[in-house]
């Protein structure tokens, strides 16, 4: 994925979990969920629309058999590379996430809080 439209972003889903957010601003994007530490789920974004620094979408989340949601994301990446983003869930009262992200560009020494956290994600120390 190309670096200038890929995003570490940490999402709450009963724990912290990591993420990459590919959104380009042409195109089509996923955002990859990582569901356990062997599990990673691609979720293809729909509508992507760009105005100026702000961003929309749409994805179509599947967890298994009985979890599945649709989801408006809109947010703002500034000029430093740092996205925030708001989730707001169709036809649902709830959702599995935290109902905001924030993160940064992929290769930006900025690192969204799971990164911080979760300690699979770590360089191993020899």
């Amino acid at each position: 994925m190309p670096a200038d439209s890929s995003y570490r972003v940490g999402l709450t889903m009963m724990r912290p979990t990591p993420t990459v957010l590919h959104l380009p601003r042409q195109g089509e994007g996923a955002w990859y969920i990582a569901l356990s530490r062997f599990q990673i789920t691609a979720v293809p974004l729909r509508d992507i629309v760009w105005d100026g620094d702000a961003y929309k979408f749409r994805m179509d989340l599947r967890l298994g058999p009985g979890a599945a949601f649709t989801i408006d994301v809109t947010g703002v990446v500034n000029a430093d590379g740092t996205i925030r983003g708001q989730l707001a869930p169709i036809g649902i009262a709830a959702m599995p996430f935290s109902p905001s992200f924030d993160g940064a560009l992929r290769g930006s020494s900025t690192r969204p809080w799971p990164w911080r956290r979760a300690p699979w994600l770590s360089p191993q120390k020899a």
